[in-house]
């Protein structure tokens, strides 16, 4: 069975937004502490409600029928653990973002068709929130500081 690891990011309405979101991750090059490498595969694609969302997967971190599963390079969940940890890293130096989660298989519920409207996406699903989304939903205190503008859940969960 194909097991997808991605970091979907939810932009705005506007595609060339998005199209810089991708860029910003095809361009960099993911170092892990035990000295191996990864690069991203992205991609942008609108949702039913007209948001338009960027996906990377990084090459090597998926396994089992995938693009590229025959290069799988992780080998536990301390490095998928690791990898999130440095796609969100990269956020800091991304173009603006509605919501972000990296995890397996997160492609699914953006591309699935069946997402709900904006308002409706629970602080359950998302990792990242900018602070508008995170206001309208009434400030939950499980977050804390990301960047200016974001938040980020205070304990991330388990992958």
């Amino acid at each position: 069975m194909a097991r997808y690891f991605n970091l979907v990011m939810q932009g705005g309405r506007n595609e060339v937004e998005a199209e810089q979101m991708a860029e910003c991750f095809r361009n960099i090059v993911l170092h892990f502490d035990s000295g191996l490498t990864m690069r991203c595969r992205c991609w942008i694609e609108q949702d039913l409600q007209g948001f338009w969302w960027t996906a990377c997967t990084p090459l090597g971190a998926s396994y089992g029928g995938c693009i590229d599963s025959d290069k799988h390079l992780l080998t536990d969940e301390k490095q998928h653990e690791e990898l999130r940890n440095l796609l969100y890293r990269n956020l800091h130096d991304a173009p603006p973002f509605r919501c972000a989660i990296a995890g397996w298989e997160t492609q699914d519920m953006i591309f699935s068709g069946e997402n709900p409207p904006y308002r409706s996406f629970t602080f359950a699903d998302f990792d990242i929130v900018c602070d508008e989304l995170w206001n309208e939903l009434q400030r939950p205190i499980e977050y804390s500081f990301f960047k200016t503008g974001y938040v980020v859940k205070t304990t991330l969960p388990q992958l």
